[in-house]
């Protein structure tokens, strides 16, 4: 009787979790959708990975890192 929380339940019926981003914030160039499958909260789960993701993607971005005229950039 009552709810159950996540970690309680059997694995195939746990909530999946679900964490959209997009980046940079101030002119958006990406975006990233992170699900992981059984994964209960995406602020726990999903949020991390996407954080780390987007992270190495804004490292590599070559506007980021000025390897890249912006102006040729956003000419394209």
């Amino acid at each position: 009787s009552g709810i159950k929380k996540n970690e309680d339940l059997p694995w195939e019926q746990r909530d999946h979790a679900l964490f959209v981003a997009y980046a940079p914030e101030d002119n958006p160039r990406y975006a990233i959708a992170v699900v992981v499958e059984h994964g209960g909260s995406g602020s726990k789960a999903a949020a991390p990975i996407a954080r780390d993701i987007m992270r190495e993607v804004l490292r590599l971005d070559p506007v980021q890192t000025g390897t890249v005229d912006l102006a040729a950039f956003v000419a394209r």
